[in-house]
């Protein structure tokens, strides 16, 4: 009778369980993707998954893609109505959005949407920040919900340890979604049912009296935190928002993937640079504006742009702290928009 050897036998077992493992995980992304669950783990804003799940819009004719400074700037509801009238039939847009996202994280949102809605153009923000090789909210950006196929771009531009853990959970993420799924509850708060539902990915509506009152509430609650939202922010932009400030991948290999992706689908671009308030603009390192604007001259020559920067001073009421707009800056920045985009979109 042959002795077993415990260090072999050891080894057998680690390997059945490695090899069980790695079956579950392929199996829980194949589940995850045909349910376009991938977002489902970490909601926080209505975008992928979470908007469709109470809206199918269908194809559209604009789609805005953005952090938060789009969510709270744009408003499709005020959109639309615009765009209709612009086109002399019905038009529709939709904004999905993720906060403090770079634009490597913004492709992604790209990916799950340019195929399904179809956009005849997509309105894309972008800024300084947006384009750094070390984009302070990378981490955010990978917990909110990553392919496998993104830890590439995702490590490269991860910081430290605690960056790389955010990277790696792309890994384990479908079965957290679908964990969420077996719950068989909403993980969302009503403020993204109501962008949802209500105001098609903008955190404000407009057009109804359901509308102005729901704005109402909301600045209201906003209001409460501007002076505190304040103190935290502007302190921290050079020191967290521009560290080692440097334009590279994987911000500038997500450009290229998204222009190739927009060309694939016939979608035109146009680029949006938000209104900031003269408190943060100010903290702006000048050598990281100029970088930027050289690489955008030199990446989207001739593309049209509505550059909103620098335009609107804090005395005009339009900002709701110091990078996102109310209700009326919203309603002001939805009509540039459309004026912009109406003749890209044509008939």
């Amino acid at each position: 009778m042959t002795a077993v050897d415990p260090q072999a036998e050891h080894g057998r077992r680690l390997l059945h369980i490695g090899l069980w493992l790695l079956l579950l995980l392929g199996l829980s992304h194949a589940l995850s993707r045909a349910g376009r669950l991938q977002q489902l783990g970490a909601i926080r804003w209505p975008s992928d998954l979470y908007a469709l799940q109470y809206v199918d819009p269908g194809e559209v004719d604009l789609l805005v893609l953005g952090t938060s400074r789009a969510g709270f700037g744009l408003a499709p509801t005020a959109i639309d109505p615009c765009l209709s009238e612009a086109l002399g039939r019905p038009a529709r847009s939709w904004s999905w959005t993720r906060a403090s996202a770079g634009l490597w994280s913004l492709e992604q949102l790209a990916r799950a949407a340019v195929p399904r809605l179809r956009p005849r153009v997509v309105a894309l923000e972008l800024s300084p920040e947006m384009m750094s090789v070390r984009h302070y909210g990378h981490e955010t950006s990978a917990r909110s919900g990553i392919l496998p196929e993104d830890l590439p771009d995702c490590l490269a531009g991860a910081s430290g340890l605690a960056g790389v853990d955010a990277c790696l959970s792309a890994l384990t993420r479908p079965l957290e979604s679908l964990a969420f799924l077996d719950q068989r509850h909403d993980p969302a708060p009503p403020q993204l049912r109501w962008m949802a539902i209500h105001a098609r990915g903008g955190q404000f509506c407009f057009g109804s009296p359901a509308c102005r009152a729901h704005n109402a509430r909301f600045e209201a609650v906003l209001e409460r935190r501007r002076s505190d939202r304040r103190a935290e922010v502007i302190p921290k932009v050079r020191s967290e928002r521009f560290a080692g400030f440097r334009i590279g991948p994987p911000q500038t290999t997500a450009w290229e993937r998204l222009r190739a992706l927009l060309a694939e689908h016939d979608a035109q671009l146009i680029i949006l640079l938000m209104p900031l308030s003269a408190a943060y603009a100010a903290e702006v390192p000048g050598e990281a504006e100029a970088n930027f604007k050289a690489w955008l001259q030199a990446a989207a020559p001739g593309l049209p742009a509505l550059d909103r920067a620098r335009a609107w001073p804090d005395e005009e009421g339009l900002f709701i702290d110091a990078d996102h707009l109310n209700a009326r800056g919203a309603l002001r920045l939805s009509g540039d928009l459309c004026r912009a985009t109406a003749p890209l979109i044509g008939d």
